[in-house]
């Protein structure tokens, strides 16, 4: 008799994975038909039917809304269209969006409390922003780098002038020498150019003459090289003419 029992006990069945799958699909055509359902969720004047058992199988907040014995409800925390991408969620466990609606979605589902579509939104957001720093600071970097650069080469032009000018002529530099004493001499203060043009110089001799006189002026000239250059520009050589 024990054998007998034991050919007819009930087998376990190998897991039907499609279940699941099966039972949102069904449900939803089932929502999008109106069959069946149990439940109207007002939202701006907008009805939308439900069943209560997928609602609150996805919201903490349905769940406990529906202990209520009433079959309308209005949410007034979310637009139509936040509340339609939910229904979607809830009945296909999927979602598109755009990136302008995650706002909303993560809003409503905080308070609704369907926690994965909440931890999903969060994290897309915060990808968002991290990529959009990182473009921020590549951004910076770059400019720095550049601004860096300009000024590597503003001051490398700046030594290759003043060599070449120093190189060109004598006259140049002590023609500068004796106009900045000059200037030092009656008003260290001064930061116009003086009479540049009797002397008739170079472009170059120009840009050097100022160079020569930013310098002066900032580092100030000893009293003895002040001595030294008047004594020069005193006995005039030849070709040059006396500044004062």
């Amino acid at each position: 008799g024990g054998e007998t029992t034991q050919n007819f006990c009930l087998r376990r069945l190998p897991t039907n994975s499609s279940h699941a799958t099966g039972l949102l699909q069904k449900a939803n055509q089932m929502r999008l038909a109106g069959t069946l359902c149990d439940v109207v969720i007002l939202v701006d004047s907008q009805e939308f039917h439900a069943h209560r058992t997928v609602l609150a199988c996805t919201s903490k907040m349905f769940e406990i809304l529906f202990h209520r014995n009433s079959q309308h409800y209005t949410l007034d925390f979310l637009s139509p269209k936040t509340f339609q991408q939910i229904l979607e969620y809830a009945y296909t466990a999927t979602l598109q969006a755009k990136v302008e609606d995650l706002d909303d979605l993560l809003y409503a589902a905080e308070i609704l409390e369907i926690e994965y579509l909440e931890e999903q939104c969060l994290k897309i957001l915060e990808t968002i922003q991290a990529s959009e720093d990182n473009e921020a600071e590549v951004s910076m970097t770059d400019g720095g780098a550049e601004e860096e650069e300009d000024r590597k080469s503003r001051y490398i032009k700046n030594i290759l002038l003043s060599k070449h000018s120093s190189e060109e002529s004598g006259y140049s530099s002590l023609a500068g020498q004796a106009l900045m004493g000059t200037m030092l001499e009656h008003s260290p203060s001064v930061s116009t150019s003086f009479g540049l043009a009797a002397m008739s110089p170079t472009k170059t001799a120009v840009d050097s003459l100022m160079s020569i006189g930013q310098s002066l002026l900032q580092g100030g000239l000893p009293r003895q090289a002040l001595e030294d250059l008047h004594s020069a520009n005193g006995r005039g050589q030849p070709g040059h003419r006396s500044l004062e």
